[in-house]
């Protein structure tokens, strides 16, 4: 993993953010992510493990 503080030539911290990440401004309308909710209507099984899925990562995270 790269630690900001060593990745840019001026060695400070926050150049790192103002140098390498992408802000919502600099890209195209269809590069931006977008999260739609929706419905599963025909494969239950992939609902299923959307849910194992979220669940791991809630879990993971300190949520559950």
């Amino acid at each position: 993993m790269l630690r900001p503080d060593h990745c840019c030539s001026s060695g400070s911290p926050d150049s790192y953010e103002r140098h390498t990440l992408l802000k919502r401004t600099q890209l195209a309308e269809a590069q931006r992510l977008r999260i739609v909710p929706a419905r599963f209507t025909t494969d239950g099984s992939l609902m299923g493990a959307v849910a194992l899925v979220l669940r791991w990562l809630g879990a993971l995270h300190g949520g559950g």
